[in-house]
């Protein structure tokens, strides 16, 4: 592949992303993609930890293309949608608590000829300090329910209603006039609404407005492959032997909680006539994505 100079493959194997053998090169965990015009090393298909990348991650930067002025990317991982945000930008301020990715990061944004316009902080995005409000900002941090029963790590525990995390960035992060917040997230609920009131709480006082794209949705019962991988995960138990905790499906059963929203989140600051829109709950078939 032309992308791997030997340079870059040597650069590869000192950071320990890569290793080669007799005529051969190994990328364990990671692979190349085309991220919406930008070539970046993510996680491998299925991994949902270290340097994750997936549908959302997809959906969520072709929100962001053609994005101006001063930006800020938090979770942001291998750096996929910062890449994307710098490409048009003046400046990228990028977020993300885990270190381990500082390197493929950094490789990633001078793959693209881009690391001059970008500040990356390897900090709690709850706790970094802002001096200057963003004219956009990208969120990727996809949380689950569980209540307290569970420390879900690599999906960061969303408490009881899912949003632990993403309450905590969107109160506090400083937006321009007229700035847009693009995030993803997963919002519990059931087949006739999400649980979403403290979002819209938070949009009436700050006087956002705010539009919920459901784009997909995964069941949360005891026979849901999602979940059973959580616990494969969480537990290191083979598939074929995950259990779903009683005390967790107990939880979810008295909220009436019956399904994930995988959702985009599009948010506008500073309107004249702040709206609080979700476009549907209704959503085709067994899964459905945009």
């Amino acid at each position: 592949m032309a992308v791997l100079t030997e340079p870059m493959l040597e650069h590869m194997v000192d950071i320990g992303v890569a290793a080669t053998g007799d005529e051969t090169v190994q990328l364990p965990g990671i692979r190349l993609v085309d991220h919406l015009g930008s070539i970046l090393f993510v996680a491998a298909s299925q991994n949902n930890g270290y340097g994750y990348y997936g549908r959302d991650s997809i959906g969520l930067g072709r929100q962001l293309l053609g994005a101006g002025g001063r930006c800020l990317d938090l979770c942001c991982s291998t750096g996929c949608q910062t890449a994307v945000l710098a490409a048009t930008a003046e400046s990228v301020v990028s977020v993300e608590i885990d270190a381990s990715l500082a390197p493929l990061f950094e490789l990633n944004m001078c793959l693209n000829g881009v690391r001059s316009r970008v500040e990356p902080r390897w900090s709690d995005v709850r706790e970094v300090e802002f001096d200057e409000p963003f004219d956009v900002v990208a969120v990727n941090a996809p949380m689950m329910p569980t209540f307290g029963v569970f420390d879900l790590p690599w999906l960061v525990d969303g408490g009881v209603d899912g949003a632990g995390l993403l309450k905590g960035i969107l109160g506090r992060v400083p937006l321009a006039a007229n700035g847009r917040l693009m995030a993803t997230s997963m919002i519990p609920g059931n087949a006739a609404e999400l649980q979403i009131d403290w979002l819209r709480e938070l949009a009436a006082d700050r006087g956002w407005s705010v539009t919920v794209m459901p784009t997909d949705h995964e069941p949360l019962n005891a026979d849901s492959a999602f979940v059973k991988a959580s616990m494969v995960r969480l537990l290191g138990a083979p598939t074929d032997t995950a259990e779903v905790p009683d005390d967790l499906l107990d939880a979810w059963a008295k909220a009436a909680i019956d399904r994930l929203y995988f959702s985009l989140i599009h948010i506008t600051a500073d309107c004249d006539d702040s709206t609080f829109r979700i476009v549907s709950t209704e959503l085709p078939g067994e899964r459905y994505s945009l």
